[in-house]
Parts: structure tokens; sequence; C-alpha cells
């Protein structure tokens, strides 16, 4: 068993090492292609994201991975995965849709002038199409 968690271990740490060198690394390319404001934009999105994907979810993730092993019964984990995926589905949606009603209102707020309601139409479909990959990915993990 030891050897399999080292093994585990360093791929998880190799793959996190990954995207944080990819984002180090395009750093200086966003700042030569996006204008001051531009860049701000992005950083407001990526601020917000992460505070979404705190929140809107609930963290069911870190409850299915708990109830996931709890139980050795298959008709368990199924019923307990698909009822994560299902609120998270769910939820994930209710934001996407506040966000649309939201838009014409919080782009200004958010983003400045440049931002226009399709900026944050876009940005929501992807935190929730994020938020949903992320559960699917925990899922596998802790199979």
């Amino acid at each position: 068993m030891t050897p399999s968690l080292g093994r585990d271990a360093l791929i998880y740490s190799i793959a996190s090492l990954l995207v944080r060198g990819i984002q180090i690394v395009l750093i200086p390319l966003y700042t030569r292609v996006l204008g001051a404001g531009e860049y701000g934009m992005v950083e407001t999105i990526a601020i917000v994201g992460a505070l979404v994907n705190l929140t809107v979810a609930l963290e069911v993730s870190q409850g299915m991975a708990r109830a996931l092993a709890d139980t050795d019964d298959a008709a368990a984990r199924r019923r307990i995965a698909s009822t994560a995926l299902a609120f998270t589905v769910f939820a994930y949606g209710l934001f996407a849709a506040a966000a649309a009603a939201a838009a014409p209102g919080a782009a200004p707020q958010l983003l400045g002038p440049q931002g226009g309601p399709d900026l944050v139409l876009l940005a929501a479909a992807a935190l929730a199409a994020n938020g949903v990959f992320t559960l699917l990915q925990d899922l596998l993990r802790w199979q």
C-alpha cells in the first residue's frame, strides 16, 4: 500500500505543479496581449470564480468523499454520487440563471465600462461547467 500511496501522491503533485507552472508561464503572455483593463477583467473573473467554486455547491464534493469512504455497497455509492451530481448541477444551474438575470447590471460594476453582459454570461457558463467538471473529477479520484 505504501508504494502505491507514494506513486499516487507523486502523480497528483506533478499535475498540480504543471497547472501552476502553466499559470506562471502565461502571465507574461497575458500582460503582452491584454491591456491593463482587460487583464484586470481576467483577474476579477478569476477571483469571483474562486469564490463561486467555494460557495455555490456548498462543498458537496467533500461530503460525497466522506460518504463514499464509509460504504462498500455499490448501489449506495451510486446513489451518493448521483445525488451529489444532481445537487451540483442544480446549484450551478441556479447560479448561471442568476448571473444571466444580473448580467446587465453586474457587468459595469464588476468589470468596468469595458466589460459587457456577454462577458459575464460567458464567465458564468464557464464557472458552472468547471464546477460540475470538478465534482466529476473528484468522483473519479475517490473511486
